[in-house]
């Protein structure tokens, strides 16, 4: 890693996939300048926002290579600064999980504070694993507001959509403002350390359609440096709101 190499503070979330448990894995940096991830791979904006959101077309089955497990999310709050006392994160995405040559997708929300009440780790939020598979786009769009943070997720199967709207989550009623707006393609951790993903053919997902409350102003690539499992992820240059992502082994 280089010197500007965030010190990060680590938490882990329950969510159930597939009836067997898993552990979605965060990190969240102290620092505004670039930023890297044992984990993590993608673009932040390091700005206050309120919402933020974009498009994650799901590459198909005949891409994904391996067995394994990868989580693609739209978030906020996972880049503030680690004496900011109590900040919130919230996240949406999908969770990709392939073995024996199959892959399964799922929806997920989740969140959670640093301080009070929930210490880094709240229990999982909301999944659903109907209605959603590989090859699908997802339009995600998270934010905050009187009654919670919410999420929208709309998946698009070959032109037929199909919305989903999770209650909104009362851990965090009244919270409008996060540090900092995410796009990330992640290796989640499971119940004996951090997942091996499935690696996946150029140029893998796309995040497409990037915004936030900022408009947004995107300026800090996130890099995956020294992965326990010795992978990697190789992210593109953003280029008109969109950027892709595609997993590899070292």
């Amino acid at each position: 890693m280089t010197s500007r190499v965030a010190v990060a503070l680590v938490v882990a979330v329950v969510v159930v996939a597939a009836g067997v448990g898993a552990i979605v894995y965060f990190e969240y940096f102290a620092s505004s300048g670039p930023a890297d991830s044992e984990n993590w791979a993608g673009y932040l904006d390091p700005h206050g926002v309120g919402s933020a959101s974009a498009t994650i077309s799901l590459p198909a089955n005949g891409d994904w290579h391996g067995d394994g497990v990868a989580s693609l999310w739209v978030g906020m709050g996972g880049a503030g600064p680690l004496a900011a006392g109590s900040w919130p994160f919230w996240q949406a995405g999908a969770l990709v999980t392939c073995s024996l040559g199959y892959c399964s997708a799922e929806l997920f929300d989740e969140g959670g504070t640093q301080g009070a009440p929930c210490n880094g780790v709240c229990p999982v939020n909301w999944t659903q694993d109907f209605g959603v598979q590989v090859g699908d786009s997802i339009t995600v769009t998270v934010s905050g507001g009187a009654s919670g943070a919410t999420a929208v997720l709309v998946v698009d199967n070959d032109g037929f959509n199909s919305t989903y709207r999770p209650p909104p989550w009362t851990v965090l009623a009244g919270t409008y403002s996060f540090p900092s707006a995410e796009w990330i393609f992640e290796a989640p951790s499971g119940a004996h350390g951090m997942e091996v993903m499935p690696t996946l053919s150029p140029p893998g997902v796309v995040f497409s359609s990037l915004a936030d409350s900022n408009g947004p102003s995107v300026s800090t690539p996130i890099s995956m440096q020294d992965n326990p499992n010795g992978q990697s992820v190789n992210v593109s240059a953003l280029s008109g709101g969109s950027f892709s992502a595609y997993s590899w082994d070292t």
